[in-house]
């Protein structure tokens, strides 16, 4: 702590890291530590305004989380992993004070994951599991603790401010935020100059369609990209158009590959992309023809097994099912199934209990696709 403060003194104000200026980037890398003064280390963060940026090949376990939980601007791709916080030096050795001493550890959690926005579930899930062992967050976990993006009371404030600046609706400005990020990107053939004048021409004058100069190029509008756009999508997902008609984009995308999403991501422009599969599904909506069933192929222990999902009929094979963007779920005489159709994958469990030679069948799971696609 004494290094940090001694770096941030040349500072005066937390304000000077305003992130149209100047940004606080801290790289969390830590397989645990001190409670508390990871507590310290997060309370600096959200007093400066930082961005926690964990990479890939990045760790950060234990401790290390409520450093995370400080900074109000989050990008996490490394592993982030949980367990019970202990005492290096641990004197209490029965019940009655091993729970006079947690419940200070708790009261001193509890209250700092409330005071940074961050689900208090995250703690009470922290307990429950053993400090020799820990649990690997996945991208749903960080999510629904608020681990895996921006605190959205930070994010909500900088858009009024921004909005209120510029004279427009927040809805106004979140259109020209994504058409920004869609628009104004930088590549070799991007001066500096041209980012520039991007970016005035979409944040202050609203000229959402507008794209910067390229080098011995004039400037483009993004009607006339189009074309590519759904030539880069045909090459890259060559059934999107089907898999846009039954899910959202987000659950759409979340079912390709880690590098397809990387293409996305860097090259695609979200801004088209986004408006583009609206118009699709718009027209789609708007069409009588329109499939209204999915064939699904999932394996379980080794089993091939099909199904026929009909979204008119909210039925699987004929039997009632609850359908949602997320999961689908139904119930035979012998078998109670969910299949997630985000992660694309399939949990069978037998009920009644079922058993083969003496032995109970024990639930079943495995990967999931549409009938259409090449890989799970």
């Amino acid at each position: 702590m004494a290094d940090l403060n001694a770096a941030l003194a040349r500072y005066t104000t937390p304000e000077e890291f305003n992130p149209d200026k100047l940004s606080l980037v801290v790289k969390p890398n830590s397989t645990g530590g001190s409670l508390v003064t990871a507590i310290e280390i997060g309370r600096v963060l959200r007093r400066f305004n930082a961005i926690a940026l964990q990479l890939e090949e990045e760790k950060c376990f234990s401790a290390c989380v409520f450093i995370i939980a400080g900074a109000p601007r989050r990008i996490v791709h490394g592993q982030v992993g949980i367990h019970r916080p202990y005492l290096e030096k641990d004197n209490q050795t029965t019940v009655s004070g091993q729970k006079k001493q947690k419940s200070k550890i708790d009261n001193l959690a509890l209250s700092y994951l409330k005071e940074m926005n961050i689900s208090q579930s995250l703690y009470h899930d922290m307990v429950r599991i053993s400090p020799q062992n820990i649990k690997i967050l996945s991208n749903d976990d960080l999510l629904k603790y608020g681990l895996g993006s921006s605190d959205p009371l930070v994010e909500d404030a900088e858009n009024a401010k921004k909005a209120k600046e510029l004279g427009i609706s927040t809805s106004d400005l979140l259109k020209r935020k994504n058409a920004l990020k869609a628009n104004c990107k930088r590549t070799e053939n991007v001066t500096t100059e041209s980012l520039n004048k991007c970016y005035e021409e979409i944040m202050h004058k609203g000229n959402l369609d507008y794209l910067p100069e390229t080098t011995g190029n004039t400037s483009r509008t993004v009607s006339e990209d189009k074309d590519t756009l759904i030539a880069t999508l045909d090459k890259l997902r060559p059934n999107w158009r089907e898999l846009v008609k039954l899910d959202s984009f987000k659950v759409w995308k979340s079912r390709l590959s880690r590098e397809e999403q990387a293409v996305i991501d860097t090259s695609w422009d979200p801004y088209l992309v986004n408006n583009l599969l609206q118009k699709f599904v718009d027209q789609n909506n708007a069409n009588p023809n329109k499939s209204k069933t999915m064939r699904l192929v999932c394996v379980a222990d080794n089993v091939d097994m099909l199904f026929i999902v009909d979204f008119e009929k909210s039925t699987v094979d004929g039997v009632p099912a609850k359908i949602t963007d997320d999961f689908i779920t139904y119930r035979t005489d012998r078998l109670d199934i969910s299949i997630n159709r985000a992660l694309g994958s399939i949990f069978v469990k037998f009920v009644p209990p079922y058993s083969k030679n003496g032995i109970p069948l024990t639930p079943a799971r495995g990967p999931c696709k549409q009938a259409e696609e090449n890989r799970f």
